[in-house]
């Protein structure tokens, strides 16, 4: 018998930021099978790590998290367009938010 593949992906989900857009934050929902290692990070239109939400053992239920629309030393950021990234298992899913001033 041939045994199933070790290196399947997860399932992720990842709702849209909501509200969107927003003056002052989103809130989104993510869920993940099986629990495992993971991040959920904000980065701006560049590319670049705006705000490192969290990085640490997600368990496989669905869980909330909300962004103030601050970077990491608290600040607030600019209006734009910010991308939010859920990274586990060797997958990913990424939302849209726009933050208006």
């Amino acid at each position: 018998a041939v045994s199933p593949p070790s290196d399947r992906l997860p399932a992720l989900s990842l709702s849209s930021p909501a509200p969107n857009p927003s003056r002052d934050g989103v809130t989104f929902s993510l869920g993940v099978a099986p629990s495992g290692p993971g991040a959920v990070r904000v980065f701006d239109a560049g590319g670049r790590l705006v705000r490192d939400m969290f990085r640490g053992r997600l368990e496989a239920a669905p869980r909330t998290f909300r962004w103030d629309g601050r970077d990491d030393a608290g600040i607030q950021v600019p209006a734009g367009v910010y991308w939010i990234r859920l990274d586990a298992g060797g997958a990913w899913r990424v939302r849209r938010a726009a933050l208006v001033r």
